[in-house]
């Protein structure tokens, strides 16, 4: 076994032995609550809210709330919820975000933020910069950044 192998190996244990010691809730107890909620929140709530997000028919409501279009609504929807793009490491979709699934089931309420409206301004501005040029995330993203359309959850 070369040096390198033996580092491969190395790292694939020790991932394997953190991922089960935090699914063990061994981790946690050093942790405290905040880490748990923080995770739970990126690990299961927000990949379950995508999903309920992806089911839901909301474009007319939402567009209906907020006075934006239903086929800029759909556009938005896709873009973050359905559409695989080219990311630093490979072509998929987004990792689900919890600030953004959150901004989002406002915005099917009703009871939304000004940072809402501007997330939705800050989508459409990245998903059409990314089909008219056919670019990739990170090139619209910075873009969108740069014409002033930023987002703070």
């Amino acid at each position: 076994m070369t040096f390198i192998d033996f580092i491969i190996v190395f790292i694939i244990i020790l991932i394997l032995v953190l991922f089960g010691i935090r699914k063990r809730g061994i981790l946690s107890s050093f942790t405290g609550g905040k880490l748990d909620e923080y995770l739970n929140r990126w690990e299961v709530y927000a990949p379950q809210s995508y999903q309920k997000i992806r089911a839901t028919n909301d474009i007319q409501i939402i567009a209906e709330k907020t006075g934006f279009s239903q086929v800029k609504i759909a556009k938005i929807k896709e873009h973050i919820f359905f559409k695989e793009h080219q990311l630093d490491d490979g072509i998929r979709l987004f990792d689900p975000d919890p600030d953004i699934a959150d901004a989002w089931f406002r915005l099917q309420e009703g009871d939304y933020n000004d940072q809402d409206l501007r997330l939705l301004k800050h989508e459409y501005f990245e998903a059409r910069f990314e089909g008219i040029f056919q670019t990739d995330y990170r090139t619209s993203h910075n873009a969108t950044i740069k014409s002033g359309r930023t987002w703070t959850p």
